[in-house]
C-alpha cells in the first residue's frame, strides 16, 4: 500500500510538472493568445503573446500575432516594432515577407508612404510572387507621389503668399 501511494504521488508530481511546462511553452502561449484573440479577448491575447515573447526572444509567431493585434487596435507604432522584430529574427522568407507586408500596411495607415514603399519592396524581395503586395506597392507609390505633389503645391502657395506680403 505504501509503495502504491508513492507511485501515485510521483505520477501526480510528473503530471503537475508536465502541465506547468506546457503552460510556459512559448508555442502554447501563442496558441492561447490566438484562442483569446478569436474570442475577441484582446487584452488576454496580448498578455499571452507577450508571455511567449518573454520566454523566447526570437518567438516570431508571437511577435507577428501581437503586431496584428496591435494593428487591429490602431496601435500602429507598437505594431511596427513587433513586425520589425519578426522580420529581423526570422530565417524563413515567407515569414519575413508577411512581416514586411504588414509593416507596409501599417505605414499606409500612418500615411508614411515612403516607408510603406520600402516595406512592400522588402516583402517582394522575400516573395516576388505575391500580387497583393505588388498591388499595395503600386498604391503606396501613387499615394507618395500625390503627397509629394500636394507638398510641392503647398510650398508654391506659401512662396506666393510670402511674395505678396512684401
Amino acid at each position: 500500500m505504501k509503495m502504491r501511494n508513492s507511485h501515485i504521488l510521483q505520477l501526480l508530481f510528473l503530471t503537475f510538472t508536465f502541465s506547468l511546462n506546457c503552460q510556459s511553452d512559448p508555442n502554447n502561449l501563442v496558441f492561447n493568445g490566438n484562442k483569446e484573440s478569436m474570442k475577441q479577448n484582446f487584452t488576454k491575447a496580448e498578455v499571452e503573446y507577450r508571455k511567449a515573447i518573454s520566454k523566447s526572444e526570437i518567438q516570431n509567431k508571437a511577435s507577428h500575432n501581437l503586431g496584428n493585434l496591435l494593428f487591429e487596435n490602431k496601435n500602429y507604432d507598437e505594431a511596427i516594432q513587433e513586425y520589425f522584430k519578426t522580420q529581423k529574427n526570422s530565417q524563413i522568407d515567407l515569414e519575413k515577407h508577411s512581416a514586411f507586408h504588414n509593416l507596409g500596411n501599417t505605414y499606409m495607415k500612418k500615411k508614411d508612404y515612403a516607408q510603406a514603399v520600402e516595406a512592400y519592396k522588402n516583402a517582394l524581395r522575400n516573395n516576388p510572387e505575391d500580387d497583393e503586395t505588388r498591388y499595395n506597392l503600386a498604391l503606396a507609390k501613387k499615394c507618395e507621389e500625390e503627397q509629394q505633389n500636394k507638398d510641392d503645391q503647398n510650398k508654391d502657395d506659401q512662396k506666393k503668399d510670402d511674395q505678396n506680403k512684401d
